[in-house]
């Protein structure tokens, strides 16, 4: 499994490199850094799974992301890793759609400044990006093992 997940995690950054390649983006470390806004990651990443550990409990938090690599679990435990991953992806969307709304009626708000408008919605952009990446290399593969252990049993 760990193999299929790092192979799943490779062919998302190909896919990535690719588009941006035949998209005509410059692929220049510059560009790239560019892609990077750790308060965006934070919001989009942190409060989703402060979000799910309120609502789920620390111990079915940590039993969710065991579930994985626990050879022998019970289908109990494996059903709540499913409702916890399903739930993780709607707070992850939720959050991003939140912050890109916020961000959003603030760029709306200070319209005078033209030279702005470009870097500030890229911001507000990458929070999106980074639930689509989130989605993509994490909480995909993780409902697809736990599905596959659910079906095996």
């Amino acid at each position: 499994m760990a193999v299929q997940y790092g192979l799943g995690v490779i062919l998302t950054v190909i896919v990535l490199g690719l588009q941006m390649y035949f998209s005509g983006l410059p692929v220049t470390m510059p560009f790239i850094a560019r892609f990077f806004d750790v308060p965006s990651l934070f919001i989009v990443l942190v409060f989703p799974l402060i979000f799910q550990c309120i609502l789920h409990g620390w111990k079915d938090f940590t039993s969710a992301f065991s579930a994985l690599f626990k050879k022998m679990i019970d289908t109990k435990e494996l059903l709540k890793a499913k409702a916890f991953f399903e739930n993780y992806t709607k707070a992850v969307f939720s959050m991003a759609f939140i912050a890109f709304i916020f961000s959003g009626i603030a760029i709306i708000t200070v319209l005078e400044n033209r030279e702005g408008l470009g870097p500030n919605m890229m911001i507000a952009l990458l929070v999106l990006f980074y639930a689509c990446l989130i989605n993509m290399v994490i909480i995909i593969p993780y409902k697809t093992i736990i599905n596959k252990k659910i079906l095996e049993k």
